[in-house]
C-alpha cells in the first residue's frame, strides 16, 4: 500500500517531468554538498584560534546570505531569466565553498561562506521558481505547497517556543 502511494504521489510526476526531475537530482546534489561541508566547517574555524561564538558565525554567515539575498535573486531571476540562477548558483556555491577552504584567516572564511550562502540562494530561488513554473497548471499542487509550507512554519514556530532556552512562555507576543 505504502509502495504504491509513492509510486503514484512521487514516482509517476517524476517520471512524466523530465525537468522535475533534472530539477531534483540537482538540488540533491546541491544541498549534498552543503550536508559533506557543515559538520567539518567548525573544526576548521576553530583551527584559526578563535571563539565558540565566531566559529557558530561560519555556520552562520552562509544563512544570513540566504536569508538576505533571496529577494535579490528572484529579482534577477525576472530579468535575466531562470536558467542564470539554476547554473550560476550552484557554480557561485561551488567557488564559495572551495575558497572557503583555502581561507588563510578567519574573515576569509566569513566571506566566502557568505558567497557560497549566495549562490545557494541564487539557487534555490530559482528552482522554487522553477518548480510553481512547472506545476502552474495544477491548482491542487499550489494549494498542497502552501499547506506543507505554512505548517512547516507554524510547526517550527511551536517547537521553538517549546524549546526556547529561558523557559519562558511562548504566550508572549506571539
Amino acid at each position: 500500500m505504502l509502495l504504491s502511494y509513492v509510486d503514484g504521489r512521487v514516482i509517476q510526476p517524476l517520471r512524466g517531468n523530465q525537468r522535475l526531475l533534472i530539477l531534483c537530482a540537482t538540488t540533491v546534489i546541491v544541498m549534498m554538498g552543503q550536508g559533506i561541508i557543515s559538520p567539518v566547517l567548525p573544526l576548521y574555524a576553530k583551527s584559526f584560534g578563535v571563539t565558540t561564538a565566531m566559529i557558530g558565525l561560519t555556520i552562520s554567515v552562509f544563512g544570513a546570505a540566504r536569508l538576505v539575498l533571496n529577494l535579490p535573486a528572484d529579482f534577477l531571476s525576472e530579468r535575466f531569466g531562470r536558467r542564470l540562477l539554476l547554473v550560476g548558483g550552484p557554480a557561485i556555491t561551488a567557488l564559495g565553498s572551495l575558497l572557503s577552504g583555502l581561507a588563510p584567516d578567519l574573515w576569509l572564511l566569513l566571506v566566502f561562506r557568505f558567497l557560497a550562502g549566495a549562490g545557494s540562494a541564487m539557487y534555490m530561488t530559482g528552482a522554487m521558481i522553477l518548480l510553481v513554473d512547472i506545476w502552474v497548471r495544477r491548482p491542487w499542487a499550489w494549494q498542497i505547497f502552501m499547506e506543507r509550507s505554512t505548517g512547516h512554519r507554524s510547526q517550527s514556530l511551536q517547537c521553538g517556543c517549546l524549546w526556547r532556552p529561558s523557559g519562558e512562555s511562548c504566550d508572549q507576543g506571539v
